[in-house]
């Protein structure tokens, strides 16, 4: 089956190149030339088309041609010719200028310029098979000629179709909007579509019949348009569903009838509009029938007063003898078009009017200048050509065009019920019973704004002195509740207007002198209008006291009493009992008054009546922590004082650290001295020095202490009575520590035997024996840390021999292990340190029992005093050590 397929192509691409015969290609472009072209000569230069023809297709789908060449002949002139055997070839938007026959199926260029092109192919519908692409290119030299041209083709390009695994849709439900459709409801369908792959719908096919006959002009529509519906007519419809790919199967309804349509009344109405009692009534109105229908026999029916007259019954014209004045008439039409009735209209309501003669009116109302504080009012008469006496009235009020129906029928509108701004009008007429008069309408009443009113007035003090400001404050009422705005002030002095203090509420201090009189004038303003002008009482300026001293308290000699211009204030920080508390007092009276002072000291809050009117406080009654305030009355000649106090704790100096100078009397491996007596308390005692020593603390005001060589950090601190201290810090180096070298031992018999050298300047030399190992001769340090539970605990060892030579002996103490050191001095200081490697050794001594010096009678006693010793001492040690511990705990 393949292969004869293969051969049905191959027949088919053979008989298309056979039939087709060759061309002459033009610069807008040539149709059936997709094998080449024998007008222009083929140049050596060889010519490739190049494209992207799908090698398989959807079908139903839009794809994007681009189509060009490589090679050919130098330039950029060019054309081409393609031919495809199914499908709708379009131009889109193309890179060249493409056109297209008439049958959709051959494009070729429109201009020589160009050697690419772009156009669209639409792929064929579902089982259309293979298509066949044939394409001609063309490289132009652009001669104008067909010479030295170069042209190129393709085998017939073959793109396959994608089968497609589509499932086709399905349409149900299919249905019309009415079982009995008119001109009126329409005639449209409804149904449901539904696809098993999720595709939208797309394409489905509505075809209809009207009386069997196709109708293909309204074909594809869900709603027939209401003119082509006629009554009658039969419709049926069928409907293809279609998912952009497959149609589904045919589903159809029908056909239905186009029933008559009820007819209709509109625009119904009684002549005249506003009848009188004296007036026939007549009947107008429109019939409609959409189906073209003339009006039957239609039901015409008046009521009177909602009763139905029977006996004109079908009747548009009535008898003004039938009406009366007061009759309130109705008209129902029910209309028939001799198949089916309409729905019944009815008429407006008519009122039957009176032929009476109706009364005029004559209105007056306020309607200028009306403020909020005013009432609205209203007052009118009337005339009656028929002498009638007015039996209602009815007056309508609007505020701002809207109707107020509580306040309607009113001659007066209080002004309670108004607001600024607001526009009234009102309308008003009269009846005599029978008839009403015509509206009267009044102009526009705006309601203005009131202008406020000042109701009192303050001042800043009752009595206002020479020293105080005036200044003034005052309420007003405003009956539209607008805020003060821009009112002016005026003022007068000694009844003279001042107009360099207009709008001023404040006049300072310094423009009044003692006896004037002062007045201010006030014209409230809203922010629209200026209220009535409002006068104050008169202002006495009186006598003032002495402006408040300003005091201050400072270390010094002598106070200072001095005018406020003539001290320059400096209030200090701190005031110590080394120097007198001084007080400096400034003062002013406006007035020019002389002044006197009375001053009055007080001590940790109690009176010192001896102190009352100096000006300074003896450096001998300060000390540190005291309080002492100070109050100053100063009075002028009238009687008027002021009074200032001032308070100040009296500081306490901090202390000044001061060591000695180590590094002075340091001799390295000696005992050094650390002396803080030096140290000083301007107003107190120093009660505590702290030394920290390599970050160890040691109490006390002086000790000596042994420093290994190298870098130390000593910092002191003292602590004054109060609390206070002072802290100072220094760095110190040790230099190395020099002691004996090569320091030897030998036992001789009895004898021990110790040998060393020493490399520094001549000196004296310390022997320091003991049963334990020797690591300080000095016992515990301050800063050694303090031993453990059961550690022995480091005790002074006193030397057991002095000598200036490099050798030393004795007989052995005990017949055990003994230790020795040698230590040596410095400018007549002992290098006290120890070092196991350097200045101390040990011997095992134990032979030395076997000796015979030790069997001695002589020597038996020694022997044995030296075992109590030795015994003693380490009994004693282990005493102090657990005294020791007991206190510790």
């Amino acid at each position: 089956m393949v292969h004869r397929n293969n051969m049905v192509i191959m027949i088919l691409l053979i008989l298309v190149l056979s039939f087709s015969s060759p061309v002459i290609a033009k610069e807008d472009g040539k149709f059936n030339s997709s094998n080449g072209c024998s007008c222009h000569s083929s140049s050596s230069t060889s010519t490739t088309p190049t494209h992207n023809f799908p090698s398989s297709y959807t079908p139903s789908t839009s794809y994007s041609i681009q189509i060009g060449l490589t090679g050919g002949v130098s330039g950029t002139k060019g054309g081409f010719s393609l031919e495809v055997s199914q499908g709708t070839l379009s131009t889109g938007i193309s890179i060249g200028s493409v056109q297209i026959n008439s049958a959709a199926n051959q494009a070729t260029h429109t201009t020589s310029n160009y050697r690419s092109w772009g156009l669209y192919w639409e792929s064929p519908s579902s089982g259309s098979g293979n298509v066949i692409f044939e394409l001609a290119v063309l490289s132009a030299n652009g001669n104008g000629g067909t010479s030295g041209d170069s042209w190129g083709t393709i085998s017939p390009f073959t793109s396959l179709e994608t089968s497609s695994q589509n499932t086709p849709p399905e349409a149900s439900s299919l249905s019309f909007n009415t079982q009995n459709p008119t001109k009126i409801s329409g005639l449209s369908i409804n149904y449901t579509f539904f696809d098993a792959d999720g595709d939208l719908e797309q394409g489905t096919e509505i075809n209809w019949k009207i009386n069997n006959i196709s109708s293909p002009n309204v074909d594809n529509m869900t709603s027939i348009p209401n003119n082509l519906i006629t009554k009658g007519d039969l419709w049926e419809v069928a409907v293809t569903p279609n998912d952009g790919i497959d149609f589904g199967e045919i589903i159809s309804e029908g056909p239905v009838e186009i029933h008559n349509s009820p007819p209709s009344i509109s625009e119904i109405n009684i002549n005249p509009e506003n009848p009188n009692d004296d007036d026939n009534l007549l009947l107008n109105y429109e019939y409609f029938d959409l189906d073209n229908d003339l009006e039957q026999e239609h039901e015409i029916h008046w009521y009177l007063d909602g009763v139905r007259q029977n006996e004109i019954d079908n009747m548009v014209n009535i008898s003004s003898l039938m009406i009366r004045y007061g009759d309130t008439w109705q008209i129902s039409i029910t209309p028939y078009d001799g198949s089916d009735y309409g729905e019944t209209v009815w008429s407006n309501l008519i009122i039957i009017g009176s032929s009476n003669t109706p009364p005029t009116i004559n209105v007056d109302y306020s309607r200028y200048n009306i403020k909020t504080i005013d009432d609205i009012f209203l007052s009118f008469d009337f005339f009656d050509v028929d002498g009638d006496q007015i039996q209602n009235t009815e007056i309508m009020w609007y505020k701002n065009s809207l109707n107020m129906p509580n306040l309607d029928n009113l001659n007066i509108i209080p002004n309670s019920s108004t607001e600024k701004n607001e526009v009234w009008n009102f309308s008003i007429r009269v009846s005599d019973g029978l008839a009403w008069s015509d509206w009267f309408h009044s102009a526009n009443i705006i309601v203005n704004n009131t202008p406020p009113v000042v109701i009192s007035s303050m001042i800043s003090s009752e009595n206002i002195t020479t020293a105080d400001n005036i200044s003034i404050s005052w309420q007003q009422y405003d009956e539209d509740g607008d805020s003060e705005i821009n009112s002016q002030i005026k003022w007068f002095l000694d009844g003279i207007w001042i107009p360099d203090f207009d709008n001023l509420i404040t006049i300072p201090s310094s423009f009044t002198t003692r006896n004037q009189i002062w007045n201010f004038q006030i014209t409230p303003n809203d922010g629209e209008d200026f209220g009535e002008i409002f006068m104050s009482t008169p202002i006495l300026i009186e006598n003032a006291a002495p402006i408040e001293s300003i005091i201050f308290l400072e270390s010094g000699y002598l106070g200072l009493i001095s005018p406020m211009e003539e001290i320059i204030f400096e209030d200090t920080n701190e005031i110590f009992s080394i120097e007198n508390l001084t007080l400096v007092i400034g003062y002013k009276d406006v007035d020019d008054d002389q002044i006197s002072f009375k001053i009055s000291w007080s001590r940790n809050g109690f009176h010192v009546p001896e102190l009352d009117n100096q000006s300074h406080i003896p450096k001998n009654l300060l000390s540190p922590g005291q309080s002492w305030s100070v109050s100053v009355l100063a009075s002028d000649p009238f009687g008027l004082s002021s009074l200032v106090s001032k308070s100040v704790i009296i500081s306490n100096m901090p202390p000044e650290a001061i060591m000695n100078d180590i590094s002075e009397s340091l001799i390295p491996g000696s005992m050094t001295l650390f002396n803080a007596s030096s140290s000083v308390d301007m107003d107190g005692t120093i009660n505590s020095w702290i030394w920290t020593i390599n970050n160890k603390e040691i109490y006390g005001m002086s000790f000596e202490i042994f420093l290994d060589s190298g870098q130390h950090d000593i910092k002191l601190t003292v602590i004054d009575n109060l609390g206070l201290s002072h802290t100072i810090q220094s760095i110190i180096n040790v230099d190395t520590i020099y002691t004996v070298d090569n320091l030897i031992i030998n036992l001789d018999g009895a004898n021990i035997n110790l040998e060393w050298s020493w490399n520094g300047p001549s000196t004296d030399f310390n022997i320091y024996r003991s049963t334990s190992p020797i690591n300080s001769v000095i016992g515990l340090s301050p800063l050694d840390e303090y031993p453990e539970w059961g550690d022995p605990i480091p005790t002074p060892l006193t030397p057991i021999a002095f000598t200036s030579d490099k050798s030393w002996s004795e007989e052995a103490p005990v017949a055990a292990k003994v230790y020795y050191a040698v230590t040596t001095f410095s400018d007549g200081k002992e290098v006290v340190w120890i070092s196991a490697d350097n200045n101390m050794i040990s011997i095992d001594a134990s032979s030395a029992a076997n000796s015979t010096y030790l069997n001695k009678s002589d020597n038996s006693s020694i022997s044995i005093i030296s075992s109590i010793l030795l015994m003693f001492i380490g009994i004693s040690s282990i005493g102090i050590n657990l005294f020791l511990r007991r206190n510790r705990k």
